[in-house]
C-alpha cells in the first residue's frame, strides 16, 4: 500500500515538472498566459490583443469620465486629444455632445463581473489619456474610475470631482474653485494646488499634501495618515478615526482637527500671539513649544484666527513660530 502511495507521488511530482517546463517554453514561445472573462466566456489573451487608438476632438467645456477598470490621465497639451489603450473586447465610448466630453466603457451583460488571471507579465489594464490645451477654460470635470490610478497634471477646471473606488489619485499644479477628492481604498498625492474649496473623503489611504493654498478645507479619513507641507489655509476641518496628522504650514480663520487614534503634529508659521487654540488629549501627551503641558492647554489671542484640537488617544505637538 506505501509503494502505491509513494508511485502516486512520484507522478504526481514529475507532472507538476513537466507543466512547469511547458509553462516556461509557453512563455519564452509567446504563449498567452493571461484569461480574462469577455462576453463570450473566458479568452486567454496576450500583447498582440492591446488596441492603441488615438483621437483628435473638437472643443469642449466639460468633462464628464465614468470608467469600470482603467488608468486615467490628463495632460497638458496643444490641442484636443484622446488615446486609448485596450484590450480587444473592451469597448470604450466617447462623444463631445453640447460642449461635454463623455468617456464611458461599455460591457455586455455577460461581463459584470470583471474576471482576470495573469499568469506572465502581461497588463490587462485599460489606458486612458485625455489631452488638454493649457490655455482651455474648462467649467466642470467630474473623472470616475472604480478600479484604477487617476493622474491629473497642469490643467486647470473651475470645479473637479475626482471619484476613485479602488487605486490611487496623484494631482499636480491644479487652480480651481472647487476640488472634491472621494476615495475608498488608495492612497492621495497632490502638490501645487490653488483652490477655494478643498474637499477630501478617504476610506483607507494615506494623503500627502505638498503647497496646498486653499480657502476652505474639509478632511474626513476613516484609515490613514495625513500629511501637509507648505499648507495655507484660510479655515480647515480635518477629521481622522485612526492615523496620525501632520501640518506644516500656516493657519488662519478657524481651524478645527479631530484624531481619534493617532498623534496630531503641527509645526505652524504663525506666532502664538497670532492665534488662540484650545487643545486636549484623553489618553495622550499635549505639547507647546516643546513644553509639555499634560493633557489639556489653550491660550487667547486678540484675533479671529482659533485653533481646536482633539484626539482620544494620542499625542499633540504644536510649534510657533516666535521669531
Amino acid at each position: 500500500m506505501k509503494q502505491g502511495k509513494n508511485k502516486v507521488k512520484v507522478i504526481g511530482s514529475g507532472l507538476i515538472v513537466v507543466g512547469i517546463l511547458l509553462a516556461v517554453i509557453g512563455l519564452l514561445t509567446g504563449a498567452k498566459f493571461s484569461i480574462i472573462n469577455t462576453g463570450d466566456g473566458l479568452k486567454a489573451v496576450g500583447e498582440s490583443d492591446r488596441l492603441q487608438e488615438e483621437f483628435i476632438l473638437e472643443e469642449y467645456k466639460n468633462l464628464d469620465v465614468d470608467l469600470a477598470d482603467a488608468d486615467i490621465e490628463i495632460i497638458p497639451s496643444n490641442e484636443f486629444r484622446l488615446e486609448i489603450e485596450r484590450l480587444d473586447g473592451i469597448e470604450i465610448s466617447h462623444k463631445v455632445e453640447n460642449e461635454v466630453l463623455k468617456i464611458s466603457d461599455e460591457k455586455s451583460a455577460n461581463t459584470w463581473f470583471g474576471f482576470s488571471m495573469n499568469l506572465s507579465g502581461f497588463t490587462d489594464k485599460t489606458n486612458i489619456k485625455i489631452y488638454v490645451p493649457v490655455d482651455a477654460e474648462l467649467e466642470d470635470a467630474k473623472i470616475s474610475s472604480k478600479f484604477g490610478d487617476i493622474h491629473i497634471d497642469g490643467i486647470s477646471v473651475d470645479q473637479w470631482v475626482i471619484q476613485a473606488t479602488d487605486g490611487d489619485v496623484a494631482i499636480y499644479d491644479i487652480n480651481s474653485n472647487g476640488l472634491t477628492i472621494e476615495n475608498r481604498f488608495g492612497d492621495v498625492t497632490a502638490s501645487d494646488v490653488k483652490t477655494h474649496d478643498f474637499m477630501i473623503e478617504m476610506t483607507d489611504g494615506s494623503n500627502e499634501f505638498k503647497s496646498i493654498d486653499a480657502v476652505n478645507t474639509n478632511i474626513k479619513i476613516e484609515f490613514g495618515d495625513t500629511y501637509f507641507e507648505n499648507f495655507t489655509s484660510q479655515g480647515a476641518k480635518i477629521e481622522s478615526t485612526d492615523g496620525d496628522i501632520e501640518i506644516n504650514g500656516v493657519l488662519f480663520g478657524e481651524t478645527m482637527i479631530e484624531s481619534k487614534f493617532g498623534s496630531v503634529y503641527l509645526d505652524l508659521a504663525n506666532k502664538e500671539s497670532e492665534l488662540s487654540y484650545t487643545i486636549k488629549s484623553s489618553f495622550g501627551d499635549v505639547y507647546v513649544n516643546d513644553k509639555e503641558l499634560g493633557v489639556k492647554a489653550s491660550h487667547s489671542a486678540k484675533t479671529d484666527n482659533k485653533m481646536e484640537i482633539s484626539t482620544s488617544d494620542g499625542d499633540v505637538e504644536v510649534t510657533f513660530n516666535e521669531e
